[in-house]
């Protein structure tokens, strides 16, 4: 009997070992979430011993976040999967004192046998690993100073205790002193005995305490002889400390062999652990079933059995390497490699393997992911993005040329029409715009010209198609002109309103016509929901042009009236897009037509082209932002004499 439970707690001890050294952590729990076992991956993450944490449940170990809020108790991970019976998977954020990290956690139900109702889980760091150093010296000084610690006349009788003596006692040292040792229920005189005798003769005691039968607990207690200058024993120093989480941890990992093993065996990775000539010891159903082999065939082969032939001979000589310069290449390293199946069919896998030590013996333990599928999908998507690119790169090429296209269609910057100053600015959100401007010569020898802006609805290609359209609509050739002279602006908005009606082009537009004398200065002009412009007189003084109607598309709902302004000379017809007062600085607050105003007010009767520069210059600034619709400007003015 006593060999078969010292060959359980080897194993155990070999399950425990292989589980504790893998990098990933891993836990499983009772069918009310409390943690019953986790491995030393576990113990990183949080921060916490193993006995500090078993039996406390698991949504307060390890306290997750998704999109910064709290992730409630009931809705965490493990309890959806004790609520359903399913797998759950996701990704969260996870706060240990002043450290935060990405935890991909994975939970699924166990349903064999006698280990139905819990809870697997593995948890995966996806942040850069802590360094612990410090932690670990810290919690070494903390396991120290609660030690108890006493020293005993020879007689066994207590003359001094430390803090932590008295607390496991719940008595100060004043009622201690002088009493003797109390070592538990449990054979306490043979063990008392046993002490004394052992220093009495100069040697060192060590022993274990068990009282739990009458609600106690277990202790480690070891007593060291203290000798006088002539030989005799002075005192005893005792030191003892509370192993019961110890030894009850044992026992349950003892109970827990079952688990354990459906741990490994409902993994979905492979898992092989082999000796440090690379034997293989161990293997779970997956890598069985991943290379095509069964367990008999595996167990006692060198694992090159899996490794591409011409990289066999080089297997053995790595792992000598390792254990004589300590240098890993694989060891602590996951990488992506080949491996071969029993049919001698290659397959690329996630390979990780980590080091383990019983006592004097090395261990590795590899963990093994099939990426067949993932490689076949990865190829897939970089082949797809070549294709993207080569249309993206057509699309762009043929962008540049509709925008080159597009901006052809605008008046010339230099050029006086009939004498006129005439100036614009356009920059589209993208490439394309929706705005459009421009002017129509409608009699050359009376100096009478048309002039209008154009803002679709939306930017891009589908604003710019509308807009070159419109364009095409506004030219001489498609009767602006009959046989009484130019045709009027409102009548020319009900022509736009019947040919680019809503329901057929699925976007409406706005725009400003006007038909201008140059050299009468007489304009007449109507709005179709743009807008409004501004003549800005010499003096600063500005006038609004309000008349119009609603925007294009629309069915004639109102009719388009007509306005009527004289030009003097210095005066000058400003034309603009919504885009430029829209313009929104860093606290949300709009450019706004206030200032558009002041701008225009100050830089009456300069040549258009300063006009407008100097208005775009301030709205830029006010904005230093990317502007989120098009923005366009159009001035034409008669020159100042």
């Amino acid at each position: 009997m006593q060999e078969l439970i010292t060959e359980l707690r080897s194993t155990l001890a070999k399950m425990e070992a292989a589980m504790g050294a893998i990098q990933e952590a891993i836990f499983w729990t009772d069918s009310i979430g409390r943690l019953q076992w986790c491995n030393a991956g576990f113990e990183s993450i949080t921060g916490l011993p193993r006995y500090r944490m078993l039996g406390r449940p698991l949504s307060g170990i390890l306290p997750l976040c998704s999109g910064g809020q709290p992730v409630a108790a009931e809705h965490h991970p493990v309890m959806l999967t004790l609520g359903n019976e399913e797998l759950h998977y996701g990704i969260f954020e996870y706060r240990c004192d002043s450290d935060a990290y990405l935890l991909e956690v994975q939970c699924f139900p166990l349903r064999e046998g006698s280990v139905e109702g819990c809870v697997v889980g593995t948890v995966t760091n996806l942040s850069h690993p802590r360094i612990s150093s410090f932690s670990q010296v810290q919690g070494i000084a903390l396991a120290i100073s609660a030690n108890a610690v006493g020293i005993l006349t020879a007689s066994g009788r207590i003359s001094w205790v430390n803090a932590a003596w008295e607390t496991a006692a719940g008595r100060p040292l004043r009622e201690l002193h002088g009493r003797p040792l109390i070592l538990g229920e449990c054979s306490e005189e043979a063990c008392l005995e046993s002490l004394l005798q052992r220093t009495a003769a100069g040697e060192s005691w060590s022993g274990e305490l068990d009282s739990r039968t009458s609600g106690g607990k277990v202790e480690m207690m070891t007593a060291t002889p203290v000798k006088d200058v002539s030989g005799r024993l002075a005192s005893i120093v005792v030191m003892k400390h509370d192993i019961t989480v110890l030894r009850e941890s044992e026992e349950a990992l003892m109970r827990s062999e079952g688990k354990l093993r459906a741990i490994l065996e409902e993994a979905v990775d492979a898992i092989i652990t082999a000796d440090e000539f690379g034997v293989i010891e161990s293997a779970n159903t997956a890598a069985c079933t991943m290379f095509g082999y069964t367990q008999k065939e595996l167990l006692g082969e060198n694992v090159r059995l899996i490794t591409p032939p011409e990289m066999r001979d080089h297997h053995d000589e790595y792992i000598r390497r390792y254990i004589k310069t300590g240098i890993p290449r694989i060891i602590g390293i996951g990488r992506e490699v080949e491996a071969v199946r029993k049919d001698g069919v290659r397959m690329p896998i996630d390979l990780s393997i980590s080091e383990i030590k019983v006592g004097a013996k090395r261990y590795f333990t590899a963990i093994i992911r099939d990426i067949s599928e993932r490689k076949f999908w990865e190829q897939q998507l970089m082949e797809l993005n070549e294709s993207l690119r080569v249309k993206q790169r057509s699309i762009n090429e043929a962008l540049i040329s509709a925008a080159e296209i597009q901006r052809s269609l605008l008046p010339s910057v230099t050029e006086y029409r009939h004498g006129l100053d005439v100036g614009w600015k356009f920059i589209p959100s993208e490439q394309l715009g929706g705005d459009m401007l421009g002017m129509v010569e409608l009699d050359k020898e009376k100096g009478i010209v048309g002039m209008y802006m154009v803002d679709v609805a939306g930017h891009g290609v589908p604003a710019a198609l509308v807009g070159v359209s419109v364009v095409q609509a506004l030219q001489y050739e498609f009767g602006l002109v009959n046989d009484n002279g130019p045709v009027s602006p409102g009548k020319v908005l009900e022509m736009l309103d019947r040919l680019f009606p809503l329901r057929r082009f699925g976007r409406h537009f706005t725009i400003f016509y006007a038909v201008l004398n140059g050299r009468t200065g007489e304009m007449v002009y109507s709005n179709g929901g743009h807008p409004l412009a501004y003549v800005v007189r010499q003096d600063r003084r500005l006038e609004r042009l309000e008349q119009g109607g609603t925007l294009i598309g629309l069915g004639g709902v109102l009719p388009f009236d007509e306005g009527k302004v004289h030009l003097e000379a210095g005066d000058t017809v400003l034309m603009y897009t919504d885009g430029i007062i829209e313009l929104e600085n860093k606290f949300g607050e709009q450019f706004g037509e206030e200032r558009l105003r002041t701008v225009i007010q100050m830089h009456a009767g300069k040549p258009v082209s300063e006009m407008l520069n100097a208005l775009y210059e301030m709205a830029h600034i006010y904005s230093d932002m990317a502007a989120e619709d098009d923005i366009s400007l159009f001035g034409v003015g008669i020159p100042a004499t």
